[in-house]
């Protein structure tokens, strides 16, 4: 599910971000060239579960078919740390894990979505298949004012999950998902999400997001799993919270659906 790839050259940090990733200029096993967007644990606010996140998230949506950067594995090297200038990344690479999350760098002509911008018709699918994708990871993060969302020539792309698949003791303990009835206002509703303006009362088609989701078998998480690196898995490791819900998820996706549908009526 990832792409493996070796860090050769650092470009430049991101332009802004929380996390502080950067782009680098990385080869993968056959020699090929690849820009990436990385984010390295030591430099993200909730460490390796950050990278965790966005790596099960990545999957996903991938899986479903949504638009979005595919997901690389970035090793960086001692030659790679030694040649940095910028002494506080240096640092954090040499005492933090030695690979970071990656992302392949999207095209000249990609920009973070205008709030304002209308949705095209033949937009109004996507979005609403990533509406739902939002509320099946929990994501509470593409917000008007903070969409983390991409519009470029080859159409939107979702970007940045570090926030999703967030399951604390109280969502555990109570079954706080959205699934449940009264839950889906958390995703749905003013302010909530980017697409809600335009999607609000519209007519809905989650018939293909609920196909996708139902075809994969369940042990597709434990497969997302397998993938996570050993050392991303600390002591406050999130990768079992979040193999255990998308299977409920999974096994709740009818009802999510029609969650999700009653919502946007």
């Amino acid at each position: 599910m990832f792409r493996r790839v070796d860090a050769m050259r650092f470009i430049r940090p991101a332009a802004k971000g929380r996390n502080k990733a950067c782009f680098i200029a990385c080869t993968d096993d056959d020699d090929q060239d690849v820009e990436a967007f990385v984010k390295f644990d030591r430099r993200c606010e909730n460490g390796s579960n950050a990278l965790i996140r966005e790596a099960f998230s990545a999957f996903f949506a991938i899986d479903l078919g949504l638009p979005t950067p595919l997901p690389l594995l970035v090793e960086v090297g001692a030659d790679f740390i030694d040649a940095l200038v910028d002494d506080e990344l240096k640092g954090q690479l040499r005492a933090g894990s030695r690979f970071g999350y990656g992302t392949v760098a999207l095209p000249d002509g990609y920009n973070i979505i205008a709030p304002a911008k209308a949705l095209r018709k033949d937009e109004l699918q996507v979005a609403a298949e990533i509406l739902a994708f939002d509320a099946a990871a929990m994501n509470p993060d593409r917000k008007a004012e903070n969409p983390n969302l991409m519009d470029g020539p080859g159409g939107l792309a979702v970007i940045d999950h570090d926030l999703c698949f967030v399951i604390d003791e109280l969502a555990r303990a109570l079954g706080i998902f959205p699934w449940r009835d009264g839950q889906m206002t958390n995703y749905c509703g003013p302010g909530k999400h980017i697409f809600w303006p335009f999607l609000n009362g519209s007519s809905v088609d989650l018939s293909e997001f609920k196909s996708r989701v139902e075809k994969m078998p369940a042990t597709r998480f434990d497969d997302y799993a397998a993938c996570i690196p050993p050392e991303w898995r600390k002591q406050d490791d999130v990768t079992g919270s979040i193999v255990d819900y998308m299977k409920q998820l999974h096994s709740n996706v009818d009802v999510f659906v029609r969650e999700v549908l009653r919502a946007l009526r």
